[in-house]
């Protein structure tokens, strides 16, 4: 079985401090990514509206020939 290190309590400190830190940088990076997707997939979602909208309106060549 391995001895437990003996580490100083100063020590702990500053790597809980750095955990911290990275833990709240994480969040933040996680925030801002959530709002740069909801954003791109509102921009998607118009693209797709006004694309289907002017598929809707317009009229194949194909459609008014007839039977072949």
């Amino acid at each position: 079985m391995a001895k437990p290190k003996l580490v100083a309590a100063g020590t702990l400190e500053s790597e809980l401090a750095g955990l911290v830190t990275t833990r709240d940088n994480l969040q933040a990076r996680q925030t801002s990514i959530a709002a740069e997707l909801e954003q791109a997939v509102a921009r998607r979602r118009e693209v797709l509206i006004q694309g289907s909208d002017a598929a809707a309106t317009s009229v194949p060549p194909t459609a008014t020939s007839g039977p072949r």
